[in-house]
């Protein structure tokens, strides 16, 4: 079995802790584009997963986690999935 990276957890914290994308952004001193690899559940060093985990105080499990890869589906089509 195949697996990819989801940060679905990541945006269901911020929800909870009333924080913008672009709040994480400033308070985590990452890059905009940073930000838009994480949204499209690409690949990011593990030292801004490590800021991101500092700044709203979590693990990265909080955040993060390994999802399994339907090899059925069209790249394309993940990404817009994973937005939703």
């Amino acid at each position: 079995m195949k697996l990819k990276v989801s940060y679905k957890k990541l945006w269901h914290l911020l929800i909870e802790k009333n924080l913008t994308r672009q709040g994480l952004r400033k308070l985590a001193g990452v890059s905009s584009s940073t930000i838009a690899k994480i949204a499209k559940n690409e690949n990011v060093n593990t030292d801004i997963l490590l800021k991101i985990c500092e700044v709203l105080s979590c693990d990265f499990g909080d955040i993060m986690e390994a999802v399994p890869l339907d090899i059925d589906e069209a790249p394309e089509e993940r990404a817009e999935d994973e937005l939703c």
